[in-house]
């Protein structure tokens, strides 16, 4: 599903069963990073990884589950530095809107998000 707002811009990705198009209003930096989603009720949905970063938004991958266009989550990135144990990202309270999903080779689902507030990376 894609939300109204986004532009289209050619991109193929090969996780993706089906090319899609980027709607990217910012340059975005690859990264693999470990994220969580928690909803507006506390939620949690676990196990997503961030496949690509910008000021206004990434894109993660996600297990199947209740994400949509339109929901709104508060996305936590994690990083484990050498010998360290898990720490969240000194991004706290990065809430966001999702825009786009799309169904991934394995049953997991891509997610687009758009942040409330830029992220200064």
């Amino acid at each position: 599903m894609i939300h109204p707002a986004m532009e289209s811009v050619g991109l193929s990705d090969p996780l993706m069963e089906t090319e899609v198009d980027d709607r990217r209003l910012c340059e975005r930096r690859a990264c693999a990073l470990d994220a969580v989603l928690i909803d507006e009720q506390g939620r949690a949905i676990e196990s997503c990884k961030a496949v690509n970063i910008g000021e206004r938004g990434a894109r993660l991958n996600a297990p199947a589950g209740d994400v949509r266009v339109g929901r709104r989550f508060e996305v936590l990135f994690h990083v484990r530095p050498p010998g360290r144990e898990w720490s969240a990202l000194p991004v706290e309270g990065c809430w966001g809107t999702v825009v786009r999903t799309e169904p991934l080779k394995g049953g997991s689902v891509g997610v687009a998000i758009y942040f409330d507030q830029p992220l200064f990376l």
